[in-house]
């Protein structure tokens, strides 16, 4: 193969358990980053042709630098070091090399890979390596856990724009040991943006101080370098006249005055494109760990007459912590915002943005519930008044540490654990017993009726709604969940005569066949109480599809005396 040398032979690391051989690719052209010669390494899991294969800079003679689509090239305690190219096409890691038209055989996926590792190399001596209007990629951080999640988007970076260069206060929440958010970002007391997180996040007591400071553009060194060390992270912060010290020097001023003995997080900021050649359109936030302040009142540390002690630490703080050299302790993000999260599958704008009132959080209610939150809505009341059963977990989204509480309650905690911003709320039995929730009820945009029962549709039409129109669906199954029942309307308030002349030929049917059932289908022993059958599984797909006609009804906007009946897939 043409500019390609094989140096050395095929070698098994043990520990990694990978093969691996040293290669010299050879290009015409080259830059001030890209020599024409370079020395790599190729890597394969031990188990080739499957698994991975890598192509890194060896540690001598390789690249050093960290370019566009490639991973963060640090050094280790190897011949190579980690900065490996992304030479797979775009969709590989769907799971499928067929897929996007990668070759599996032995004897074609090396070639296929070292082919593509010298068009990269190509393209970088060139800077050519991403294409007009191509979709941005955040540069690699040498990041750690824990990860932080934050919330921004287009709307929120029109107010952080006018705040670039600058620091402030931040609040982070805990989620878990692994798992923090950024709640909330403040200057001198007032938030930036109001926090939009949902019931599970704002309800956490867990609370840390951070701070933030935000920077006018990526912070990066040529060609696509992410600072390793303060030195690295001081001269970019140069290049756009942001003062680094200055800001940390305020920092630690208000860390010393609360008494801090603990790392603090920092989080900064920077506008980031849509597309490499785009404009800024969001905040993309980056965590760090500052060091500990030092302790002001060991003797050993001098401060002149008349100046603050913490004026005297920084000194020695920004000699021992600050210095150049200092590695930067990165630590992972994730956005969170919901632009971002409705990426892997939203329903409409209509149904996301509606206040929903779910009424029966028995199986398909609670299964229902649960794709709603999962595909982007937040604003729902569970209402049910039945305790939470061991049996009932066959058919249900809870487990056994929700039994035996109320189902509205334990259905609201856990749908609100769906979703970073989930504001589900519960109240029990429809239209009685209700508190607070009334108002919300009576004025909810959609209601869903999942409990099947003759009362409940009776209620739904004489309960006193506002005087706005808005959406009614009751859904129910047929006996082994054969068959979805789904009654639609659009009024304001729900047409109960019409909707019992509907179903009543099909309820006929249902009561024929659950007449056929197994007597001695029991629940316990003693009082005889049938249990109605029907596989988890089946209940799960017409939930499924009772979301579809729920979502296309919406964006239809024809409701009126419809009721759906469908088959269960087969």
């Amino acid at each position: 193969m043409s500019g390609v040398e094989i140096r050395g032979p095929l070698t098994f690391e043990p520990s990694g358990s990978r093969w691996y051989f040293p290669l010299r690719l050879s290009i015409a052209e080259s830059s001030p980053h890209v020599p024409c010669v370079t020395d790599w390494y190729v890597l394969t899991d031990a188990d080739y042709p499957t698994g991975r294969v890598s192509i890194c800079p060896a540690q001598d003679g390789g690249l050093h630098a960290t370019f566009r689509h490639m991973e963060l090239n640090a050094p280790t305690e190897r011949p190579w070091r980690t900065g490996s190219p992304c030479l797979d096409r775009p969709g590989r890691w769907l799971g499928s090399r067929e897929l996007v038209n990668q070759p599996n055989s032995a004897d074609q996926r090396i070639r296929w890979h070292v082919e593509r590792a010298l068009e990269w190399l190509q393209a970088a001596a060139l800077s050519q390596l991403t294409g007009k209007n191509e979709p941005f990629e955040l540069p690699k951080f040498a990041a750690k856990a824990p990860t932080i999640g934050f919330d921004e988007d287009p709307q929120r970076f029109a107010v952080w724009r006018a705040l670039l260069g600058r620091a402030g206060d931040a609040t982070l929440k805990q989620i878990n040991d692994a798992l923090w958010v950024a709640y909330a970002f403040s200057v001198r007391d007032n938030f930036v943006c109001p926090p939009r997180w949902g019931r599970r996040i704002r309800k956490i007591d867990k609370s840390e101080r951070a701070f933030w400071l935000t920077l006018y553009d990526l912070p990066l060194s040529e060609p696509w370098t992410t600072p390793l060390t303060w030195g690295d992270l001081r001269a970019i912060c140069k290049a756009q006249r942001v003062d680094l010290d200055g800001h940390l020097r305020w920092m630690y001023h208000h860390l010393h005055a609360e008494n801090a003995r603990k790392e603090t997080c920092l989080l900064v900021g920077f506008p980031i494109p849509e597309t490499y050649d785009g404009p800024g359109i969001r905040i993309h936030w980056q965590p760090m760990m500052l060091p500990a302040p030092i302790n002001t009142s060991v003797k050993a540390i001098h401060v002149r007459k008349g100046r603050k002690a913490s004026a005297g630490a920084w000194t020695l703080e920004r000699a021992q912590h600050f210095a150049d050299d200092k590695s930067i302790a990165w630590l992972q993000s994730d956005p969170w915002a919901e632009d971002r999260l409705k990426v892997r599958g939203v329903l409409s704008t209509k149904l996301q943005t509606a206040r929903v009132v779910l009424i029966g959080a028995g199986a398909l209610g609670s299964a229902l519930a649960e794709l709603l939150v999962r595909t982007g809505v937040n604003n729902i009341v569970v209402c049910d008044w039945q305790d939470l059963e061991v049996g009932n977990l066959r058919r249900h989204t809870l487990t056994i540490t929700d039994a035996p509480h109320e189902k509205s309650l334990m259905l609201a905690f856990h749908l609100n654990q769906c979703s970073p911003f989930a504001d589900v709320e519960w109240t029990g039995n429809f239209p009685h017993h209700l508190g607070v929730e009334r108002e919300r009820i009576r004025t909810a945009d959609i209601i869903i009726d999942c409990t099947a029962s003759d009362d409940v549709a009776a209620r739904l039409g004489t309960f006193t709604w506002d005087d706005n129109s808005r959406w009614f669906f009751s859904g129910s199954l047929g006996v082994d969940a054969r068959r979805l029942f789904c009654y639609t309307h659009y009024g304001t308030t729900f047409p109960t005569r019409e909707f019992f002349d509907a179903v009543r030929p099909f309820v006929a049917e249902e009561r024929a066949l659950f007449q056929q059932l197994d007597p001695l289908t029991l629940h316990g022993a003693g009082c005889w109480n049938p249990v109605f059958p029907a596989r988890w599984d089946d209940i799960m797909a017409l939930a499924a599809r009772m979301l579809r006609i729920v979502d296309a009804t919406l964006a239809a906007g024809n409701a009126n005396g419809a009721l759906h009946v469908l088959d269960r897939p087969a």
